[in-house]
């Protein structure tokens, strides 16, 4: 949508330039000339707005990406400590698995054995059936 936006923007001040040079003090469409620069200022004022806060967006993204990636190293911290503190808490505590980890006592082993499979009868479907 913004690129049919901008050819109105444009459109309009060429239309301003060319009324303001050929008939400044004609009225059309029920507007002067003074009245149309006056919405063409408040439509290049938003435009101006706009473009400031597309850049304080991508600014307070990158501020936000910055605090999730120190939380996440911060939080990985914390974890390796609640890890590494053997006597009062450790990889099989309350704590971290209250934290939302799985306790080393409750992990599978990861081990799978595939099931044999058993061959299928030597007899073909027309013998089965009797012929």
């Amino acid at each position: 949508m913004g690129n049919i936006n901008k050819k109105i923007r444009l459109k309009g001040e060429t239309m301003a330039r060319a009324w303001k040079e050929l008939a400044p003090e004609d009225t059309f469409g029920g507007s002067t000339l003074a009245e149309f620069n006056d919405l063409l200022g408040r439509v290049q004022a938003a435009n101006q707005r706009l473009v400031k806060l597309a850049g304080l967006t991508i600014e307070a993204r990158l501020n936000r990406d910055n605090l999730h990636a120190e939380l996440n190293r911060i939080s990985q911290n914390v974890v390796n400590g609640v890890r590494a503190e053997p006597v009062r808490h450790g990889p099989d505590s309350g704590l971290y698995k209250t934290m939302g980890y799985v306790p080393q006592s409750e992990r599978a082993s990861g081990l799978t054995r595939k099931k044999k499979q058993v061959p299928a009868a030597d007899v073909l479907p027309a013998e089965a059936a009797g012929q």
